[in-house]
């Protein structure tokens, strides 16, 4: 069997994400029809997260990609994992911090918790990140195909309990792929974007969410509305970000936004796992630049 992994980042400040579409190629190539199919239909040629900034295509766009991804994990057919993290968490706000390899490190462990998750034998992977990475894809996957994660153990524990230890598959093919040209890479840059743009704007969606259902209310005690302010890519935002989080709970998908004021899974191995990366223990941190060696040499 024949599956593929397309990833995309976001973020370059506090919060940075990672998300991760897999499945089998012949349900990756359903989803790729039907996403360029809804492209057609809105005269579009793509769309992204950082582009939604109030444009009512765009949004629609972006409407009809977030509910065909969450149909095809709804039926299983793919899987969306997403990891965020804090870089002024206990485990980044270090000294000297390598970013591109913590980077490196952050897609070692989202890429082995997917691979844990298809449990079918004898498969055989394609991988297709954005182009647009820092991340070195030939030392990755040389990690990744090489690392034997346990000789001496059959399981390990993890974040999420204990899983089977299992080595990495090879990567058959490998190409770093143009987003503007793979919807299947806009469909997780757009999941990849709202699961950071939540750890940012997380409390202000709720409090958008809660002045609107209060509105109706307002209006017929006769009272004035009370308004907040948004930009139109806010606003725009926002309304998607409420249909994602409906769909997820309409369709019991185990995601919530309610709970930590950011987008949350709370069993990961649900199809659709917005995974927050926290520090396991003290001494959890992330890599450190090494210093450059300086030569004493003698006059």
């Amino acid at each position: 069997m024949r599956y593929q992994i397309f990833s995309d980042e976001s973020g370059h400040s506090r919060f940075r994400s990672i998300g991760v579409l897999s499945g089998k190629k012949t349900e990756i190539d359903n989803l790729r029809n039907e996403l360029i199919i809804i492209l057609e239909k809105k005269d579009r040629d793509s769309i992204e997260f950082k582009k939604i900034d109030g444009d009512k295509n765009k949004e629609k766009v972006a409407i009809d990609f977030v509910e065909k991804g969450i149909e095809y994990c709804v039926n299983e057919k793919i899987r969306m994992d997403i990891l965020t993290w804090d870089t002024q968490d206990s485990r980044h706000e270090i000294i000297g911090r390598d970013d591109i390899k913590n980077f490196q490190m952050m897609y070692y462990k989202i890429l082995r918790w997917v691979k844990q998750c298809w449990k079918h034998k004898h498969i055989v992977w394609d991988f297709y990140p954005d182009e647009n990475s820092a991340v070195d894809w030939k030392k990755l996957m040389s990690y990744l195909q090489n690392a034997n994660l346990s000789k001496k153990h059959v399981k390990e524990d993890s974040l999420f309990g204990e899983i089977q230890n299992l080595d990495f598959p090879r990567f058959q093919r490998h190409d770093e792929v143009i987003s503007d040209t793979e919807p299947l890479t806009q469909v997780i840059d757009l999941f990849t974007g709202f699961a950071r743009y939540s750890f940012e704007k997380g409390k202000e969606f709720l409090a958008w969410r809660e002045n609107i259902k209060n509105q109706s209310q307002l209006t017929l005690f006769g009272d004035s509305e009370v308004k907040i302010k948004l930009s139109r890519g806010d606003t725009s935002k926002f309304k998607i970000l409420q249909i994602l989080d409906k769909l997820c709970k309409d369709r019991r998908m185990g995601v919530s936004i309610e709970r930590n004021s950011y987008l949350y899974t709370f069993l990961p191995s649900n199809p659709l796992n917005f995974w927050f990366y926290e520090p396991q223990h003290e001494a959890d941190k992330a890599p450190i630049r090494k210093k450059k060696m300086r030569s004493n040499l003698s006059k």
